[in-house]
């Protein structure tokens, strides 16, 4: 063997990947020299490995041609099984390390740009995650060539030559997209846009300013810019005119901003919308986006504005809502780092029941607890199994139609029995979990630990009702205070339908149907018998 030849390769740092094998197994992504964006599927084989894939890339240079790459999820929210924190490598076809990235893309997601500097591609927009950064030719030039893109989950190691890819990672995260989007240089290039609402949250009833900055396409340059939004969703045209004339709130004509001012009603529904924009030139040529536009219904029940004061933490202090079904919304504030806030609500639709604090509105880590009408715990989420340290709940533990307490408390305040024993314990945060802790048996009697901060919230729910302010056997139905027929002739005309103004339970024998039987059930204890 020659050591001198040997030494003198390592010491060479642009061939000393030579020295080194090609990743040995690897998918092709082919060879590309138009315009056009790759999407591959990526899943790792095991927590720790790192997926190989090999790509003929054309020029991208400073000012003409981009090579974008970055990471997407495989849907919205984001499943469990995908990566949520990802890195991503580039190695030329001599195994040197071209660039790496962990967070530049929205969240803890990952990209990389190459060539052309400006105008740049906008930023991706990922449901549920911060802005990250736009596609602005970041990593310098990219010469035509072969090229091997490693992603593997955070923590990865990129060695600077012979393909030397690592990760620590230990978790079940596996899966995730990764795209590459090609622009050789010298090629037609297309406009491009980003859109935005401003404000980007609003109340129903008011308005928000819907925008899309164009950026012209080029080779040739951009004639006879055009601009449209789907308002489908929120009870509008599917294909509005955005405007740069100075009008319809366009603030001023001819400057490549794209507008219209969306006024909504009290009846629009609320939600988060991400409303479809297309861009197009007189060249044929075409780009398209999401923005984004928070429609927030006002809360049926606040706290302080309607409860006049702190919510209690047990099913004796707690408050008790009030107004017309359903109850879809309440709001809060949690006082101080012990503060738990408890409701009394009626679930009306046990199949379809689900209470969150996973919005906008609520900015922090909180916990959410659901007891029986005797306190004794039905069910429990930390961290949204869809991502996040806010919380939700489902119809998962729930037995069937009646009143609850729902409580919201900070991480870590649990409640716990007569004997100082946790109802439920700590981990594992991000399921939903029937009561497992050593007094799992118990009703709630106290509460321990501290929180954060205090805390601004708003818990969304669906299948609940507001809880009648009567025990569900008060033979009184109609509220008149007499017990006699009217009362009978009262629950003919719910279990047909008909107004409820004093907000009774239809099923007044609490079997989980509203018939004939709560009627018979009724007349029982009417007539002095006992509760069913």
């Amino acid at each position: 063997m020659n050591l001198g030849r040997v030494v003198g390769l390592v010491g060479c740092g642009t061939l000393a990947a030579a020295a080194y094998a090609q990743p040995s197994s690897f998918t092709d992504l082919g060879t590309h020299t138009t315009a056009e964006t790759v999407s591959q599927n990526v899943h790792l084989l095991a927590p720790n490995d790192i997926q190989w894939f090999r790509i003929v890339l054309p020029d991208a240079a400073a000012l003409d041609g981009y090579i974008d790459i970055f990471i997407t999820p495989t849907t919205t929210p984001l499943p469990a099984a995908d990566m949520s924190d990802q890195e991503i490598g580039v190695y030329d076809n001599v195994g040197n390390l071209v660039r790496s990235d962990d967070d530049s893309g929205p969240g803890l997601f990952s990209q990389l740009s190459f060539g052309q500097t400006a105008p740049a591609r906008p930023a991706t927009v990922i449901t549920g995650q911060t802005t990250g950064l736009a596609f602005s030719g970041q990593g310098g030039p990219l010469a035509a060539g072969t090229y091997w893109i490693a992603v593997g989950r955070y923590n990865v190691t990129f060695s600077a030559a012979g393909w030397g890819v690592t990760s620590a990672y230990t978790g079940t995260q596996t899966d995730t997209v990764l795209n590459v989007r090609i622009q050789p240089a010298g090629s037609p290039i297309p406009p491009s846009g980003t859109g935005a609402a401003t404000p980007a949250t609003i109340n129903q009833g008011e308005a928000s300013l819907l925008t899309v900055t164009a950026n012209p396409g080029a080779n040739p340059p951009s004639t006879g810019l055009a601009c449209t939004v789907n308002l489908s969703a929120l009870g509008g045209s599917a294909t509005q005119t955005m405007y740069d004339d100075g009008t319809n709130g366009d603030v001023s004509a001819g400057d490549n901003i794209f507008s219209y001012n969306f006024q909504s009603t009290l009846s629009t529904p609320g939600g988060t919308y991400s409303l479809a924009w297309s861009l197009s030139d007189a060249e044929s040529r075409s780009a398209s986006g999401n923005l984004s536009l928070r429609l927030v219904v006002p809360p049926q029940w606040d706290e302080t504005t309607n409860g006049g004061a702190d919510a209690g933490n047990l099913p004796a202090s707690a408050q008790v809502p009030s107004g017309t079904d359903p109850f879809s919304v309440l709001a809060g504030f949690t006082e101080s780092n012990t503060d738990v806030d408890m409701y009394r609500i009626r679930i009306c639709d046990a199949g379809n029941f689900s209470a969150s604090s996973s919005n906008p509105e609520t900015a922090g880590d909180t916990q959410l607890f659901l007891f029986n009408d005797q306190g004794l715990g039905v069910t429990f989420n930390d961290d949204n199994p869809a991502g996040g340290l806010t919380s939700r709940i489902t119809a998962q533990f729930i037995p069937g139609n009646g009143d609850y307490y729902l409580a919201l408390a900070r991480y870590n305040i649990d409640p716990v029995d007569e004997g100082g024993q946790l109802l439920w314990i700590s981990a594992p945060f991000n399921v939903e979990r029937a009561p497992d802790g050593p007094g799992a048996a118990g009703s709630v009697a106290a509460w321990t630990g501290t929180g954060g901060s205090s805390l601004a919230y708003r818990i969304e729910m669906t299948g609940a009702c507001f809880s009648s302010t009567t025990t569900p056997c008060d033979p009184d139905y109609n509220q008149d205070g007499n017990v006699d027929q009217d009362d009978l002739a009262y629950l003919v005309n719910v279990i047909g339908g008909g107004e409820n103004p004093t907000n009774r339970d239809p099923d007044f024998n609490q079997d989980g149907n509203a018939d004939q039987d709560d009627y018979a059930a009724l007349v029982n204890v009417v007539a002095g018998g006992d509760c069913p």
